[in-house]
């Protein structure tokens, strides 16, 4: 459960609620402000300009994710409005809990720049098929011919309502099954990003290792030439 509390660094939200507006209750209005701070909070980390139906994508997620990156809440009063009241409130969100939160489901990686893929959807209802397109715009991965990344999804079984995937990448490969095709999704992808992490990080390691020499040899250049001058001096 949150507690209330004046938090050290918050974001400020708002939302309205009455029987005219989509929160009908004061509960639903404040989970709507939480949902607005934490989304506040991650275009903020991601700071890449996002497609309105990507944002909304990714609203739609970090409403699923609250309880989890939400540390405290104060709130601020409430001013009645045309068709209801404006709750106000400044929420406290745990930045780097969000952080991972936008690293597993591929958002960190992929504002600027979203991940190809070649997608074999075997199976699958009309339903399940926009829910497939919904993830590809939350994850940033669109479908482009001659990808690297190939993925498929399929159902388990004929008479399994159970889910089945693959994903071979320069990376690796890898397999998920789950109830849904969300539970397998989530499993690609989590092991695709979190190897690309991994490469990120070993990558930065080796530009911390290269400026580090370049710094030795520029330090020894530089005293080479103040030993050939004293040299010359003498």
């Amino acid at each position: 459960m949150l507690c209330q509390a004046v938090p050290g660094h918050a974001r400020r939200a708002e939302a309205v609620w009455g029987e005219g507006q989509v929160s009908k209750t004061r509960a639903q209005a404040q989970g709507e402000a939480f949902t607005s701070a934490v989304t506040d909070e991650a275009l903020d980390i991601l700071r890449a300009p996002l497609s309105e139906a990507r944002r909304a994508a990714l609203r739609e997620y970090l409403s699923t994710v609250t309880g989890e990156v939400v540390r405290g809440y104060s709130e601020l009063g409430m001013t009645p409005v045309q068709g209801g009241t404006r709750l106000a409130v400044d929420v406290d969100v745990n930045r780097d809990m969000l952080k991972e939160r936008l690293r597993q489901v591929g958002a960190y990686y992929t504002a600027e720049e979203p991940v190809a893929m070649v997608l074999q959807l075997s199976g699958a209802s009309p339903e399940v098929a926009e829910r497939v397109s919904r993830l590809q715009l939350l994850y940033g991965v669109e479908q482009r011919a001659g990808a690297s990344v190939r993925v498929a999804l399929r159902p388990q079984n004929p008479q399994s309502k159970g889910w089945y995937g693959t994903l071979d990448a320069s990376e690796g490969s890898t397999s998920a099954d789950g109830a849904s095709v969300d539970d397998v999704w989530r499993g690609l992808w989590a092991w695709y990003f979190s190897h690309r992490q991994v490469a990120g990080a070993a990558a930065g390691q080796q530009a911390v290792l290269r400026d580090q020499q370049f710094t030795v040899q520029v330090h020894d250049l530089l005293h080479e030439n103040v030993e050939g001058d004293a040299t010359r001096l003498r």
